[in-house]
């Protein structure tokens, strides 16, 4: 997918810094890999979030094994029934039992929203450019005193979240916007939004 690569996005983050870009992103040390590992942080914090970018509702079967395999990309499991909330967890890319002992036997259907971890080629601009502006808030606020660029930041973020959340909220499935039980997402999509503002936090 075209748009801002990785590299790219982490020679933004130095350029912010005045430090030379890169020609790559193996063997990064100091202040580089610092800009890599804050963009990485930020990748990652945005996926563990429910968006409908990286949800998806399934029905979960196991094997032979009495074991349902979700994939070393599933970073989360929400049951949708609510007696099975908060018990089952991902472990080795597999459902484990959390609270009741059973380990990775699961041994019945579960029917549950996934969210997993999108990697970067696959995301699209909006999300790539809410993770740069994320990372650009934390890693370069830190290492700066520069009270214009610290409030640069601030508002480069909140155009990137509200462009964020305007494309999500229009990608989101008319069924799933009948759900009567939200999802996590859903309720953030409602949630970012200050009628009193005009904007989205």
């Amino acid at each position: 997918m075209a748009g801002t690569t990785e590299l790219q996005a982490v020679n933004r983050l130095l350029r912010m810094v005045q430090l030379d870009p890169v020609e790559g992103l193996d063997g990064l040390i100091s202040g580089d890999a610092q800009a890599h590992d804050a963009l990485r942080y930020a990748h990652n914090e945005l996926c563990m979030q429910q968006w409908a970018f990286n949800t998806e509702e399934v029905r979960l079967k196991p094997d032979d094994k009495g074991e349902i395999k979700v994939g070393f990309n599933v970073l989360g499991v929400a049951p949708l029934c609510p007696a099975d909330a908060r018990r089952w967890i991902v472990r080795d890319g597999k459902l484990y039992d959390s609270q009741e002992g059973m380990g990775f036997k699961v041994g019945r259907e579960i029917q549950a929203t996934l969210t997993r971890f999108i990697p970067w080629e696959q995301m699209q601009e909006h999300q790539r450019q809410m993770v740069v502006a994320t990372a650009a808030r934390t890693w370069v606020r830190d290492k700066t005193a520069d009270p214009v660029l610290i409030r640069s930041l601030q508002v480069e973020w909140q155009l990137a979240r509200e462009r964020f959340v305007q494309v999500e909220s229009a990608n989101v499935p008319v069924n799933l916007l009948d759900n009567r039980k939200p999802k996590q997402w859903q309720r953030q999509l409602a949630g970012h939004w200050i009628s009193s503002t005009g904007g989205y936090r």
